[in-house]
């Protein structure tokens, strides 16, 4: 099965995510990793009618072999490193100095244009469900899982159209629950469980973000 874009395959998670959690929760919050899980999340949010908002994320690549993430980079965090790959590849932190200061300011550009001045929204006590458009690596969504657990959520669940068995691994001991519809052993590519995944420009995700209620 191939989901036609991220709005179809939105739409198709609400619904194995109402099944699975029994029902819509009260109080939701669903949170989008920009830019392609925004409008996976926006239809997520809109048939679910929670609350919608972003959380802007970024991976640390390795410079001499970008296929292989050693990071993860959050507004106002520092960097969560995958310690196992840093070995196994000789990298050290200083090494990846430049890394970081390119994605810190591309999270930094995306917080300001996505987010604004709107303060972040509240997490604690409600049932937070953290959207991306597929898990290959699961090293972006185990660093915000991670994050959002600090403040305290009543139910933590991860959501995500498609997702690879080591990613799979990545989340769920930080996540309460993974919503995954289909879970492949190897995923060389998300973008192969989608006919049309063009990465949403910036004014697609605003547009998307404009067409759901905002988070508070």
């Amino acid at each position: 099965m191939r989901f036609h874009d991220r709005e179809q395959a939105g739409r198709d998670l609400a619904e194995v995510l109402c099944r699975q959690l029994g029902g819509v929760p009260p109080d939701p919050l669903v949170l989008a990793l920009p830019p392609g899980g925004v409008p996976v999340g926006a239809a997520v949010a809109t048939v679910l009618g929670a609350q919608f908002d972003v959380l802007v994320a970024r991976l640390v690549r390795a410079p001499d072999n970008p296929e292989v993430p050693v990071g993860a980079l959050l507004p106002g965090a520092p960097p969560q490193w995958q310690e196992h790959a840093l070995r196994t590849m000789g990298l050290t932190k200083q090494r990846l100095a430049g890394e970081v200061a390119d994605g810190r300011a591309e999270v930094d550009r995306c917080e300001a244009l996505y987010r604004a001045d709107r303060p972040f929204p509240r997490v604690r006590g409600r049932t937070v469900i953290l959207v991306g458009d597929g898990l290959a690596t699961g090293v972006v969504a185990r660093a915000a899982l991670r994050r959002l657990r600090e403040q305290r959520p009543a139910r933590l669940i991860m959501a995500a159209p498609v997702s690879a068995a080591r990613a799979t691994a990545a989340v769920q001991p930080v996540a309460d629950e993974l919503v995954c519809p289909h879970r492949s052993w190897y995923l060389h590519d998300v973008g192969d469980w989608y006919e049309d995944f063009r990465p949403p420009s910036d004014r697609e995700v605003l547009d998307a973000m404009a067409a759901v209620p905002a988070a508070s």
